[in-house]
């Protein structure tokens, strides 16, 4: 009879825990359909290359608003990869911003960004960055393309070498 205590005391409190489990599941499921802000749309297109978001993984934490619909910047982003840029460079507000300037000046996206200079980074301008840093005794073979742009960012703004931007991280 003692045996069977501590496996029947065990049984209820595996039951307990999983029926918790299950219930906070259930509520978190329920919230995500109500919530306006998540979208479970996909879009089925071959032709485009652009990154399917979810509205949730799109949150922007600034304080700017954006009054774009997740439809309307989805579609900018694939006018950014169809004029050879790579859209997960902007987030929703340099978006808003892009769509109230071109409503103002009335050009297209490919011309508007040819302005930007900072948004596009070449593998030569990536294969430059390495060398410099490998020279500086940096190992930049551990580094992924995504941080020697980020990098190349951070020293064009603040007129700095890439090395100098490195070492100061």
């Amino acid at each position: 009879m003692k045996s069977k205590k501590p496996l029947l005391l065990l049984c209820v409190i595996v039951l307990i825990v999983g029926s918790y489990f299950i219930f906070n599941l259930t509520n978190r499921k329920s919230q995500n359909t109500a919530n306006p802000f998540h979208s479970t749309e996909t879009k089925e297109s071959s032709e485009s290359s652009v990154i399917q978001y979810s509205s949730v993984s799109e949150t922007s934490y600034s304080r700017e608003h954006v009054e774009l619909s997740t439809q309307e910047l989805t579609n900018y982003r694939e006018q950014i990869e169809k004029a050879g840029y790579d859209s997960t460079l902007f987030n929703d507000q340099e978006i808003q911003k892009m769509a109230d300037e071109l409503s103002e000046s009335h050009q297209s996206v490919s011309d508007y960004l040819k302005n930007q200079t900072d948004k596009k980074t070449d593998d030569n301008e990536i294969k430059q960055a390495r060398k410099e840093l490998l020279n500086a005794g940096i190992d930049a073979d551990k580094m992924h393309d995504n941080e020697i742009i980020a990098l190349l960012k951070k020293a064009k703004k603040e007129n700095k070498t890439i090395v100098e931007i490195a070492k100061n991280n």
